[in-house]
């Protein structure tokens, strides 16, 4: 994962992230795969949005390896269930319209 030019103040909150990612994956017994995917899709929204599109985009490949569908079936009901995580998958999506455009922009 490419890190030149984050603040280390950026470089701590990968960190934690990284954390949360193996707690998600290995470490709470018996989470419901859906729960897991819900996570992974939070993560990848900070690594998205902090400009490590790459990362992000793994995660969410995760959470459909794991919860299959999951972003087509099983989100739209957390999103109505959960205001907070609704914002977020927002967010989310405008960042991936923005990063599209971008690689789009800078193929040509």
């Amino acid at each position: 994962m490419l890190t030149s030019g984050l603040t280390q103040k950026e470089l701590d909150f990968i960190e934690e992230l990284e954390l949360m990612e193996e707690m998600l994956l290995d470490k709470i017994p018996n989470l419901a795969n859906d729960l897991i995917a819900k996570g992974l899709t939070y993560l990848a929204h900070d690594y998205i949005t902090m400009g490590l599109e790459e990362k992000g985009h793994l995660l969410l490949l995760k959470a459909d390896e794991l919860y299959p569908g999951y972003h087509k079936t099983k989100m739209a009901e957390d999103m109505k269930n959960d205001p907070d995580f609704a914002i977020l998958v927002r967010s989310l999506s405008a960042e991936l319209i923005l990063v599209a455009l971008s690689t789009a922009r800078d193929s040509r």
